[in-house]
């Protein structure tokens, strides 16, 4: 089973970037709702890298970036 990483960086204006790193394919974009979730907010943009297009492959390097900027709450 793989693993990944969800980086989160919080802006001094409340915006917030989520990284999710160590997901091949598009299995990373089912931690979107969790990362909402955790901050209180919802998704305003999404950027998918070239690995997102990938097939998953068990037992491999692949390895999945994407970086998801959600609007905070106030």
């Amino acid at each position: 089973m793989s693993s990944g990483k969800i980086k989160l960086r919080i802006f001094p204006d409340g915006r917030v970037e989520a990284e999710i790193d160590g997901i091949a394919g598009s299995g990373c974009t089912k931690f979107i709702p969790l990362v909402e979730q955790l901050v209180g907010g919802e998704t305003i943009d999404s950027k998918r890298t070239e690995n997102y297009f990938q097939d998953a492959v068990i037992g491999s390097e692949a390895s999945e970036i994407e970086t998801t900027r959600v609007k905070g709450s106030r």
